[in-house]
């Protein structure tokens, strides 16, 4: 059942005003940025991602540092099973406040007594922005994306889906 249909004008204003969104946020942050002197090279952020969970958190990948994700989700139930991946995410430290994710289709499987169904999901562009630290919260983030479909209908929803997380990441004790 399909609650209600985005036309091609409405998805076009939606992706535009994402793209949008993000550039002025960017620009607004690195404003906000002072700088900082590179850390020497035995110097390491600690690697916090946000696979293979379906959680994401607040901490962002450091500047000018490439990280890939990746994982694998399968599902059993009653009547059949579920398998999907490689739900590969790259993300990328643009400024020490902005953080570029992209992620591939992924490659998804469905078997039902009746019903074995296959192929492609979406691609996933996106950033992560970093607000800052608050007290009795944490550090908080938003995250802007969309979600364009490039693969088949059983695995996507044949539009661009927006979405807008808020984020945040608190260590348990503090």
């Amino acid at each position: 059942m399909q609650i209600f249909h985005v036309g091609r004008s409405t998805q076009t204003a939606i992706l535009l005003f994402a793209v949008l969104t993000v550039s002025i946020a960017t620009r607004r942050l690195e404003a906000q940025e002072t700088p900082r002197p590179k850390p020497a090279p035995t110097d390491t952020a600690p690697l916090v991602t946000d696979r293979p969970d379906f959680t994401e958190g607040a901490v962002l990948v450091p500047r000018g540092t490439f990280q890939f994700e990746m994982g694998t989700t399968y599902q059993r139930h009653d009547v059949g099973y579920a398998v999907s991946g490689p739900e590969l995410l790259l993300r990328y430290g643009l400024r020490r406040r902005v953080e570029l994710r992209f992620g591939l289709p992924d490659y998804a499987r469905e078997s039902l007594p009746n019903n074995i169904a296959s192929g492609f999901g979406s691609t996933y562009l996106g950033a992560k922005l970093a607000l800052g630290s608050f007290r009795g919260v944490g550090e908080v983030a938003i995250i802007p994306a969309v979600s364009v479909s490039l693969g088949n209908g059983t695995f996507t929803s044949r539009s661009v889906d927006p979405e807008l997380k808020l984020v945040s990441y608190r260590e348990l004790g503090t």
